[in-house]
């Protein structure tokens, strides 16, 4: 699920990118949401970050 957000949030950016606009943070929200709801990507996010140990360089 969150390789699946992650793959929207980097298409929604070079889409603005692309348009040379300015992010809007609830259409980006709103695109994430599509895949699954904010509170579920926000815990996995948070699980991946627990279980990954801190680059030291």
């Amino acid at each position: 699920m969150l390789a699946r957000a992650a793959k929207v949030l980097f298409e929604e950016l070079e889409l603005v990118e692309e348009h040379g606009t300015d992010v809007d943070v609830a259409a980006l929200w709103a695109a994430l949401e599509e895949v699954a709801p904010r509170a579920a990507v926000m815990t996995a996010a948070a699980t991946v970050v627990a279980l990954v140990p801190e680059d030291e360089g």
